[in-house]
């Protein structure tokens, strides 16, 4: 993971990557809340299954018809959309310049090949 390569080479410390990474996450279900596709009630007990089935939070409650494919979708999209690549989010909270991000990057990139 690059983030973690970060770390390794002292770019940022573990903090920062854990502050990355509660900004990338956004659960379907927070997402599907925001637009009013389901009710805390229906997430907190899909939730409790998934803790139970393993299965994706989506694919439980579109078995469970709460949620339908299309809203399922859009949210999967929108968190895409609203999860930016964790380059982003160090340099913007400052943790890491953009020069030292790129220079890292090609590292990291050299290094999975």
């Amino acid at each position: 993971m690059f983030g973690q390569s970060l770390v390794q080479e002292g770019y940022i410390s573990e903090l920062q990557l854990l502050e990355e990474k509660r900004i990338r996450s956004v659960p379907i279900g927070q997402l599907a809340i925001d637009e009013g596709f389901l009710v805390p009630k229906d997430v907190i007990s899909t939730l409790g299954e998934q803790v139970i089935s393993g299965d994706r939070f989506g694919e439980l409650a579109l078995a469970h018809g709460i949620l339908e494919q299309d809203q399922l979708r859009s949210r999967l999209e929108l968190r895409q959309w609203r999860n930016p690549k964790v380059k982003d989010i160090l340099v913007e909270k400052g943790f890491v310049s953009w020069k030292d991000v790129e220079t890292e990057h090609k590292a990291y990139a050299l290094e999975l090949f």
